[in-house]
């Protein structure tokens, strides 16, 4: 007869020594990310599956191809909200950011934790574990970071990016426009980004990048004349431009500026920036150092001052132009907005009074939200800032539907969420003043809602 403890003593040591290696492969993974997630699987009209471990990326879209998109209604009524209202999300494209720029990745990820969803564009999966491994390299958590496999073929994806409009119903579509710098990749992100989010894809024959149309959300819009000139081969006519802008943006008073002189772009947001429905920054510049740039920004907010909007005459606040004279341009206007946080690039030892100066000013235009400077010296070298390497998603549905927030979520599978961690020692770039309540709880599956919501601007009629 065989006796029964030595047996079950076997199974017990068996047992623990299971337990043992599971708790040492644990203790020894990446603190940050210690279950990745599946960055390639796709989104399904029946919803993504589950049992697809690896799937293949979605692949890409033509432009003018027919997508099984939702057909928009006749009576359609869309409005392209402002930047300042809620974000669902904000999308930056990682492709060359990665490269060139990778302690800002990592600085723009710390920032929006708590306050906005981050959608990241990978190409494929070595850039979504290069991602990954410069967030770890400088300590930042992820968890509000949605990885999506779309091919791209740069950074700048202000310009290429879908602008997603909102209808009276709460719903969305997605405007795609023309882009035409023969990068193929970039023009397909809106039809895939639509496809992924299963949102109706509107295609306009008209060149339309996001650096130049800046809208306070209730149907003010403002350009400057290189977006006649972009569409100068179809002898496009301001009266035409608004009737297109009036049919996708809803735009009932289209404005046109002057471009900066030398300035690469000709964007708007190079020297403005809607911080309220009734309230535009634009930039000066002082005239012994560029008496012609000077004098056109000059025109340019008198212009914007005759402009008369439900609330009265649109308010225009002045702050400075950084120093350009080297051939770099530096905007203080070049700004991030993020449900309560506005990010705004700054140059580190270079015009530490103009920086001061408009920290200050958009401290006193937007109470209650952290203004947080983010050093972008080596991105303007590339020509460009914050706003030009993100595209806002959209304003936050109602609490109670989350429509487009469900969408966002399902794009990939959330990441682990990690216990509070302790804060790293911040990096060298970062400055910024702080004003409210401070962090919100993060905006993801199952988290809170930020307390003083009520503080941003309500999507208006």
């Amino acid at each position: 007869m065989i006796e029964p403890w030595p047996v079950v003593r076997r199974l017990v040591c068996q047992v623990v020594l299971v337990l043992l290696c599971g708790w040492i492969a644990i203790a020894s993974a990446d603190p940050v990310h210690a279950q990745p997630p599946t960055p390639f699987e796709p989104v399904l009209a029946s919803g993504p599956k589950r049992s697809d471990a690896i799937a293949r990326p979605l692949p890409p879209i033509a432009p003018g191809t027919a997508l099984p998109a939702i057909p928009l209604p006749e009576d359609a009524a869309y409005r392209l909200p402002a930047e300042f209202e809620r974000q669902q999300a904000v999308m930056i494209a990682c492709h060359e950011l990665l490269d060139e720029v990778p302690e800002l990745f990592a600085e723009l990820v710390r920032e929006t934790a708590s306050h906005v969803t981050v959608v990241a564009l990978v190409s494929d999966m070595q850039e979504y574990r290069k991602a990954r491994s410069i967030l770890t390299r400088y300590r930042v958590r992820g968890n509000h970071v949605r990885y999506v496999t779309c091919t791209h073929n740069t950074m700048w994806s202000r310009d290429y990016g879908p602008f997603i409009v909102e209808h009276r119903d709460g719903s969305a579509a997605v405007i795609d426009a023309e882009y035409d710098f023969n990068r193929g990749s970039d023009d397909a992100v809106p039809a895939q980004l639509a496809r992924h989010l299963q949102l109706p894809l509107v295609q306009v024959a008209m060149r339309i990048e996001g650096g130049n149309l800046l809208s306070n959300g209730q149907g003010l819009c403002i350009a400057t004349e290189e977006l006649l000139l972009v569409n100068s081969e179809r002898s496009l006519t301001e009266q035409a431009a608004a009737e297109v802008m009036r049919s996708c943006f809803g735009t009932t008073q289209l404005v046109l500026l002057e471009p900066l002189m030398g300035e690469m772009t000709g964007h708007v947001d190079m020297f403005a920036t809607f911080t309220g429905p009734n309230t535009v920054v634009v930039a000066a510049i002082d005239p012994k150092v560029d008496p012609d740039n000077a004098a056109i920004l000059d025109r340019n907010a008198a212009k914007l001052a005759a402009i008369r909007t439900p609330r009265g005459a649109l308010n225009v606040v002045r702050i400075p132009m950084g120093p350009h004279s080297d051939g770099v341009w530096r905007s203080y206007t070049n700004v991030i907005y993020a449900n309560g946080l506005l990010l705004v690039p700054i140059y580190h030892g270079i015009d530490q009074s103009g920086q001061r100066q408009a920290l200050q000013t958009y401290a006193k235009l937007l109470p209650g939200w952290r203004i947080v400077g983010l050093d972008v010296r080596a991105l303007s070298e590339l020509g460009g800032a914050l706003h030009c390497i993100t595209m806002n998603l959209g304003p936050a549905p109602a609490p109670q539907t989350h429509r487009l927030d469900r969408r966002l979520h399902r794009l990939l599978p959330a990441e682990q969420v990690l216990p509070a961690q302790r804060r790293l020692p911040p990096l060298s770039m970062r400055e910024h003043t702080e004003r409210g309540s401070g962090l919100w709880n993060a905006f993801l599956p199952g988290g809170g809602m930020p307390s003083d919501w009520a503080t941003l601007p309500p999507a208006r009629w």
